[in-house]
Parts: structure tokens; sequence; C-alpha cells
């Protein structure tokens, strides 16, 4: 399902904070992404799956690198839930987090996991 956002607080983000966008699969985040670069192409957006390996991204560095100038992160609900257990992002440098609704089981489960280990 497409969207249209209207992002009006983009530049009083600071350099450090970051909208996500989490979908609970790869192909939703993947067209999430490609419809909000679409709309919105006035800053940078990235889709972080399993398509990017970020499994094996294993320092914080990496990620700070990753992040750097990407003001919306588009991401399953697991990417981000590691993400943050591990430590490579911080709850302080995300701004808003954007959940993608969830129809089927599958998706209230995930939601429900990523919202119990993380909120």
């Amino acid at each position: 399902m497409f969207f249209t956002v209207v992002v009006l607080s983009i530049p009083i983000l600071t350099l450090l904070e970051c909208i996500w966008f989490l979908a609970p699969t790869v192909a939703l985040c993947l067209q999430q992404c490609k419809a909000l670069q679409e709309q919105i192409r006035s800053i940078q957006i990235r889709s972080l799956t399993s398509e990017d390996s970020v499994d094996k991204w294993s320092t914080k560095q990496l990620w700070d690198d990753v992040l750097k100038d990407i003001r919306i992160a588009v991401a399953t609900y697991a990417v981000l839930r590691d993400a943050l257990c591990h430590r490579f992002v911080q709850m302080e440098s995300i701004a808003l987090i954007v959940i993608d609704e969830g129809r089927c089981q599958r998706s209230v489960l995930q939601y429900a996991s990523f919202a119990n280990e993380v909120i």
C-alpha cells in the first residue's frame, strides 16, 4: 500500500536524528523506500534490509558511516531492533518511528516483539 507523506518538520531535525519507517518484510521496505524517494527528493532516504547484509555490520562506526546524512531509514522491525539492542543505533538518534500497518498475523507478532524488546 502506497501512502502520501508530508514531512514538514525535517528541517528541524538535528544532524544526528533520523526518521525510521518500519515494515514487516523486505519487499514492503523496498516498496516504501521507493515511494518515499519519489515523493521527497530533497533529503537522503535509504532502505536497510537483509539485502544490504546488515546482519554483518558489526560496529557502531560502520552504522554511523552508513547512516551519515540519512534523514529517513526504511527497515524491517528486526533490523532496527537488532541495531538498538547492540547499541549500533541509539534511541536518542531516532526522531520518529513510523510503523507500517500490519494486517496479517505475522506483522502483528513482529510489531509486538519489537515493541516489547525496544520500547
